[in-house]
């Protein structure tokens, strides 16, 4: 039987690193990695993971902002002879550019959309062959954040992120419109909650909060997060009217 294969972006750091360690330390998985730079110290500091039986790293890099990376991504891990992915998670992305609608920076707003919106689907074009090849069972999943909401906009309406919940907005639209363009993938968002991460937490403090207080410990929500890619299915994600959260509960779009 051939490895799990898992592609996690942004595998380095934050979220993305606590994914990849929950699927690294269980056996029979292949962990490729993605990081803008792979010589990076919070790369390296990968390898010293624990390892299930069975199970590899293999880190590769992946830029977001890139026209190439993706591509370049896949080509590489296929001279190493993944051929196939069972799991996509397209983590990586920016946070920032916090104001009112009125007064958004356009040049930000275009770099967020560069990374967390156009960055995942050169990711998932790129991967899409490789998907493919795993056929019915294959995941394709993004993380994205409650601030994507247009429904209950009124939740985080008190918080000046409007900018950058668009820029999920429009992923949760791609991610959706890709589980119904294949019978054969199970394509979805999902929110990873408030987290204890290096963003999470510049976050919280530029809102004048203590992260302790109102976020989640990493590791936390990154079981959550693999619990929910454990249990999804294709006639369960169709039926949804929201993307999910890593504590099982939907968010309405």
């Amino acid at each position: 039987m051939s490895p799990t294969t898992v592609f996690i972006s942004g595998a380095n750091r934050g979220i993305g690193r606590g994914i990849a360690e929950i699927y690294l330390a269980r056996p029979n998985h292949t962990v490729i990695a993605g990081a803008r730079d792979p010589n990076h110290s919070s790369a390296q500091s990968l390898k010293t993971l624990p390892v299930g039986e069975g199970s590899k790293l293999i880190v590769v890099k992946l830029e977001s902002a890139s026209d190439t990376d993706a591509a370049e991504a896949i080509k590489t891990i296929q001279a190493a002879g993944i051929d196939h992915l069972d799991i996509v998670i397209a983590n990586a992305g920016i946070a920032g550019g916090h104001g009112p609608v009125h007064e958004i920076d356009l040049a930000w707003i275009r770099e967020a959309f560069e990374v967390n919106t156009l960055g995942k689907l050169k990711l998932y074009q790129a991967a899409y062959p490789l998907l493919r090849a795993t056929g019915s069972g294959a995941k394709f999943v993004a993380i994205s954040t409650l601030a994507a909401t247009t429904t209950d906009v009124e939740k985080t309406a008190a918080f000046p992120i409007g900018a950058y919940g668009a820029t999920k907005a429009a992923l949760n639209h791609l991610v959706r419109k890709a589980h119904y363009d294949n019978e054969w993938l199970t394509s979805f968002a999902i929110h990873p909650g408030m987290v204890q991460t290096d963003m999470g937490n510049a976050g919280a403090r530029a809102f004048g909060m203590d992260p302790t207080e109102i976020a989640e410990p990493v590791d936390v929500s990154c079981r959550g997060v693999v619990k929910v890619i454990d249990e999804a299915s294709r006639d369960g994600i169709a039926g949804t009217h929201g993307f999910l959260s890593y504590d099982g509960t939907t968010i309405p779009w």
